[in-house]
């Protein structure tokens, strides 16, 4: 399951291959429906450390803006028109190789990286493809 921790404007998104790529299907089929709102649970049950503490849903929310990324109670609540959203889902690390040293691959997704597609009000994003977990 996605994990999401939080701490001062920064967040981390995280998951195996297989979950990363299931979270980039299930926002692609988002983006080509007429939903609006898009309500996903995540992992809850971990340690935040380094950050502050876990969030416990991401809502995604189609809009005509850029992307946005906030804190809202315990939840990851992302706003953007299909091209802002698409952005965010191709830079999902879901199909990259793991190194064997450890590190976790991670990709920094925030405004000063793409200011063309995120809004400067974004919280700052690592989205990171973690080693030795599951889909």
């Amino acid at each position: 399951m996605i994990q999401i921790i939080y701490s001062k404007m920064e967040c981390e998104l995280s998951g195996s291959n297989d979950e990363l790529q299931r979270l980039s299907e299930q926002i692609t089929d988002f983006c080509q429906s007429n939903d609006k709102l898009l309500f996903l649970k995540t992992e809850t049950q971990l340690d935040p450390s380094p950050y502050d503490e876990v969030l416990t849903s991401i809502v995604l929310e189609k809009t005509d803006d850029m992307f946005v990324a906030s804190k809202r109670d315990d939840t990851l609540y992302i706003t953007g028109g299909i091209e802002s959203l698409t952005n965010f889902v191709q830079n999902l690390p879901y199909d990259a190789e793991m190194s064997n040293n450890g590190v976790s691959f991670h990709v920094h997704f925030d405004a000063l990286g793409w200011p063309e597609h995120i809004s400067a009000e974004s919280i700052e994003m690592v989205l990171s493809l973690k080693h030795g977990r599951s889909g």
